[in-house]
């Protein structure tokens, strides 16, 4: 179960819980190939800091993982907390039934709206600067 990670190859990698620092600076090649390539392409961090930031830039720089790192990926999951408690303290229970497919779908447009923003953002700056994606989303969570 803790190294199901490294045994399964996929387009893309999402872990969204876990154990914080799962892969590190030690492990991280475990994550690759006999070949020296990533079982994944992709990792995109759900939650948690699965990967450590050592580990980031040792997989990108060895083995050219584009990682889009938790600040980046879970902004969704923190915005749609931020609505839910907005909601429990503005609506009572039956307001919010009697509403909730209109909630929902204003804020799944208002998430798709602002997850493409991010992206684009992370895109363009990594495109402009360089570096690597968690450096570049690292520096965008801290503007």
């Amino acid at each position: 179960r803790n190294t199901m990670h490294n045994r399964l190859e996929a387009d893309a990698f999402v872990p969204c819980g876990g154990r914080p620092n799962t892969i590190d600076v030690h492990n991280y090649k475990h994550f690759l190939k006999d070949d020296g390539t990533p079982s994944a392409p992709l990792i995109v961090e759900g939650a948690n800091l699965f990967v450590t930031a050592d580990a980031r830039q040792a997989l990108f720089d060895d083995a050219g993982v584009v990682i889009v790192k938790d600040s980046s990926a879970n902004k969704g999951g923190v915005i749609t907390s931020s609505y839910e408690i907005c909601a429990a303290m503005m609506l009572t229970e039956e307001e919010f039934f009697d509403n909730k497919e209109a909630i929902v779908n204003e804020v799944l447009a208002k998430l798709r709206e602002l997850a493409k923003m991010e992206a684009m953002l992370l895109f363009r700056e990594f495109e402009t600067y360089g570096g690597s994606l968690p450096q570049c989303s690292q520096i965008i969570s801290n503007a």
